[in-house]
């Protein structure tokens, strides 16, 4: 069953469509991809954010409270409560143990921190629970949660893991309880876990009143730039975004301070991430700190570079099958129409030779032939010549086929170019000037003679000297040169005949193609002689070009190499 041009080109164009429609929802799925990883990447920073100006206003509020809490003066005296830590390395003395004056009321630590190693001692069987955490939540870590009976108590530590920053000692048992405050790894003071109510309400209200005005400092003094990148490094870290990036704190629509890198500026203006500094502050304007990514675009495209990659090869293998599929149909169809073409002409060409021997065998039937020698000998040569046409052009089709296969062996051997052409002139001389034609020689080659098949170079002159001679609708004027190349031996054959026009060109080479002319059968032959020189040509290491113009010639040109590998002694 033959498919039509039609339905053919309905098929390519649904599938082709099909296959359009597929790499769109296939682009489409990867964009929402994309978009849905940049949506939890920015919920992942906005959370971040939050964390920081959480931290940063904890941090502010811990500080004062610690400060208050610690220079305190005594209600009696000024109306304000002072308590004052003895060293940490004084001897442990028991919370309720108080030694006071006029002034000061000096409070003996339960706890003592000697390096790595923490002692408390407990008078009674109590409940104790003993952490080490910093303000800015980084850490928090468990030491002792436990029942104990009295004595005194032992627990080392890696001393060198808390001497870098700001960390609390937190000490809670039935007896007493503190806090002790230690940063880069010095003393700086302790909060006993036993106020009076009256002195945490007034701790709070002292508290309150230096925070009021705190909240018209400039911004540069309420953050420290070292601490602010530390905690923004942590926080980021904590969520899972390891990537560069810069921050600043924006006072005002054009106004931005603390930019780190200074040139990210005008990007941290117009970054989306950004969240209110202090958002507890009544009196304070408005401050937001910002974040910037410069490599965002990257962080997130790498989040999808995997279904990304697989889709792109996935999506080039369907499309390189569905091309080559096509252009194999199409392939097919054009071999299919050559192949009917070539069945026709070999129906044409066999019905002269057929229609021919017919005649005269029923000719040679008649009684009367046997009196007419003459007429008799004739009949039998008409049958004879015609029997041989048919049979040359068998062996054409044959031995074709088999050079395709190429099972073929070529007999190499030192080959005069010159003499080839002259012979092949010769033998068409007879044709061209009954056609009132001429054929130019201009060979200029120095050195003619290259390591070739002698018969099938042959094959390929007279091959392109007939399609010249073929060709040219009046009288072939046909121009024949050689010349020294690279190594080898340029052949031109050039004609002033119909030409090709530049659709067919390409196809010409091709086996069985023929240069379609509708329904006329002008021009003898079956589509193998081009493309039988240029697989001789090829086979002997050369190559083949054609330049055609339409109604005005056509030239093809063969370069041939002077030798090449052995590739045997038989000839097909």
């Amino acid at each position: 069953m033959r498919l039509k041009q039609k339905t053919i080109g309905a098929i390519a164009l649904l599938t082709t469509l099909a296959l359009l429609g597929l790499v769109l929802v296939q682009f489409q799925l990867l964009r929402n991809a994309v978009q849905l990883k940049e949506q939890a990447f920015r919920e992942n920073v906005q959370d971040a954010l939050n964390k920081i100006v959480d931290k940063l206003e904890t941090r502010e509020t811990v500080g004062k409270v610690f400060s208050i809490a610690l220079d305190a003066e005594r209600p009696a005296h000024k109306g304000m409560l002072k308590i004052q830590a003895m060293a940490i390395a004084d001897t442990l003395i028991e919370v309720d143990s108080l030694q006071s004056n006029e002034e000061i009321l000096f409070l003996r630590q339960p706890l003592k921190v000697d390096g790595s190693k923490i002692t408390y001692t407990l008078p009674s069987r109590q409940r104790v629970s003993l952490r080490i955490f910093d303000a800015l939540g980084r850490e928090d870590t468990v030491l002792v949660d436990a029942l104990q009976p009295a004595g005194t108590y032992h627990v080392f530590v890696d001393s060198s893991r808390y001497n870098t920053g700001e960390y609390f000692y937190k000490f809670t048992a039935d007896s007493s309880s503190t806090v002790l405050r230690f940063k880069d790894g010095t003393a700086g003071g302790a909060l006993p876990g036993t106020l009076a109510f009256e002195k945490r309400e007034e701790i709070v209200w002292r508290v309150l009143n230096r925070l009021a005005p705190a909240q018209h400092d400039p911004i540069a003094k309420r953050l420290a730039p070292a601490k602010l990148d530390s905690i923004i490094a942590y926080q980021l870290n904590e969520n899972g975004i390891a990537l560069e990036y810069a921050y600043g704190v924006i006072t005002a629509p054009d106004s931005i301070s603390l930019a780190t890198p200074a040139h990210y500026q005008q990007n941290l203006r117009a970054s989306p991430f950004k969240s209110r500094l202090f958002p507890h502050d009544l009196f304070a304007p408005r401050s937001d700190l910002v974040l910037f990514f410069p490599a965002q675009r990257l962080y997130l495209l790498k989040q999808v570079s995997a279904p990304l990659a697989a889709t792109v090869i996935l999506m080039a293998i369907i499309v390189f099958c569905f091309v080559f599929t096509i252009r194999t149909i199409f392939k097919q169809k054009r071999f299919t129409t050559q192949i009917t073409d070539f069945i026709n002409n070999m129906t044409h060409e066999f019905k002269t030779p057929i229609s021919t021997i017919a005649l005269a065998s029923e000719a040679l039937q008649k009684p009367e032939m046997g009196q007419q020698p003459e007429r008799l000998l004739r009949y039998s040569r008409i049958i004879h010549d015609e029997n041989l046409r048919m049979r040359h052009q068998v062996d054409k089709i044959l031995q074709m086929a088999i050079l395709e296969e190429g099972d073929y062996e070529l007999s190499l051997a030192p080959v005069a170019v010159h003499n080839i052409i002259s012979q092949a002139v010769e033998n068409i001389a007879l044709q061209i000037e009954n056609r009132k034609g001429r054929i130019t020689c201009k060979l200029e080659a120095g050195r003619d003679v290259i390591e070739a098949d002698a018969v099938h170079l042959a094959n390929i002159v007279n091959n392109l000297l007939e399609n010249a001679n073929k060709y040219s609708p009046q009288a072939p004027q046909i121009v024949i040169s050689t010349e020294n190349h690279d190594g080898g031996i340029n052949l031109v054959i050039a004609d002033q005949g119909r030409g090709i026009k530049p659709e067919d060109q390409k196809m010409v080479f091709e086996k069985y193609y023929r240069v379609h002319t509708g329904n006329v059968h002008d021009v003898k032959g079956f589509g193998l002689g081009l493309s039988y020189v240029k697989l001789m040509v090829e086979a002997h290491g050369g190559r083949v070009a054609l330049e055609s113009e339409y109604q005005k010639g056509t030239a093809v040109k063969i370069f041939l190499p002077f030798t090449q590998p052995q590739k045997g002694s038989a000839a097909v």
